[in-house]
């Protein structure tokens, strides 16, 4: 195995609210005020947005790219600690394993 680990992404408040804007549109993704009555108690970024950071810092990350298919040879376990908030430095870390049983194309 091999571990790979990435580089950062800088979030801010208008990154988060802009995605939510036109993506995720909940209070504790568009609203600051609003989204102090919630359960995150605060602004945070959506999962979606999250997930998309994520994907862009794996392919950035320098990892082998299998047979031109970006990721065919990770295993993915995305999860978070805690939400994502704005002055947050998203990073992924992940594995890469030789070999591709089981990710044969099936057409």
């Amino acid at each position: 195995m091999i571990w790979f680990t990435s580089g950062t992404h800088a979030l801010d408040e208008q990154q988060i609210t802009a995605f939510a804007h036109e993506f995720d549109p909940q209070p504790f993704h568009i609203d600051r005020e609003a989204a102090k009555g919630t359960l995150f108690r605060g602004l945070v970024a959506s999962g979606w947005h999250t997930a998309a950071i994520t994907m862009r810092l794996q392919v950035e990350s320098g990892l082998p790219i299998a047979g031109g298919i970006p990721l065919a040879s990770i295993r993915s376990n995305n999860y978070w600690r805690a939400a994502i908030r704005f002055g947050h430095w998203p990073i992924a870390k992940m594995t890469a394993r030789s070999g591709f049983r089981g990710l044969e194309p099936r057409w």
